[in-house]
């Protein structure tokens, strides 16, 4: 990977793309993370307990809170000190992954570029807090004419999840359908314009359906 053992004091990260690895790096001034993927489909990351995630397929990247595509097979460079700790405190970077048998990746610390880099590939800055929970919120309530229905999917989720979020009446009718997706942990919305619809003045209750739980808000349609 570009030459990077030639380097002073970089640290080697390897591993296979099954699996936990967890480190210690007493380094605050190597601030950028050099990774080399060998055929792993998902990383993901938490530095300091900040969570960022490295996927192959672009499309999840899209629909994922603090996610970066990252080559099937090929590398990318992070800066990441924005998450490092100052002076000589020590970082901790943790790694859970997936890919096919026989994949797996590596990753360089280091605190210069090489071959003639003059920019990362990604910064990490502005990452969000991943939820710990499934949630779901919905308001204003009552409403007249648009509902606007908050949900979470929790951190725990590295890989999709099948989600429906739906109304009901209150004797279990399906009303309309608002969601019917495979997401990845983050905080998404969405709206019931409930005054544009047929749904009659009264009390519905919304869903969020998971093979894992299911979350509900009683709302009150006002017309």
């Amino acid at each position: 990977m570009r030459a990077l053992l030639v380097l002073l004091g970089v640290v080697v990260l390897a591993g296979s793309a099954r699996g936990q690895q967890r480190y210690v790096i007493p380094l605050a001034e190597d601030t950028l993370l050099f990774v080399e993927n060998q055929g792993a489909t998902r990383i993901l990351g938490t530095l300091n307990g900040v969570p960022f995630k490295l996927v192959a397929n672009p499309e999840e990247a899209a629909r994922s809170d603090n996610a970066y595509v990252i080559p099937d097979d090929g590398d990318l460079t992070l800066d990441i000190a924005a998450y490092m700790g100052p002076g000589d405190d020590a970082n901790v970077i943790e790694f859970i992954s997936q890919g096919p048998p026989g994949s797996g990746f590596r990753f360089v610390l280091a605190p210069v570029y090489v071959d003639g880099q003059q920019a990362p590939d990604y910064t990490l800055a502005d990452l969000v807090p991943l939820p710990s929970a499934f949630g779901l919120v919905a308001g204003p309530n009552p409403f007249r004419d648009r509902l606007r229905v908050s949900y979470t999917v929790p951190e725990r989720r590295i890989t999709g999840l099948p989600v429906r979020v739906a109304v009901y009446d209150v004797l279990g009718r399906l009303v309309d359908t608002l969601v019917d997706d495979t997401l990845y942990p983050g905080t998404f919305t969405a709206e019931w314009a409930g005054a544009g619809s047929s749904a009659a003045s009264g009390t519905y209750v919304v869903r969020l359906l998971t093979d894992e739980g299911s979350q509900v808000a009683v709302v009150t349609l006002a017309r």
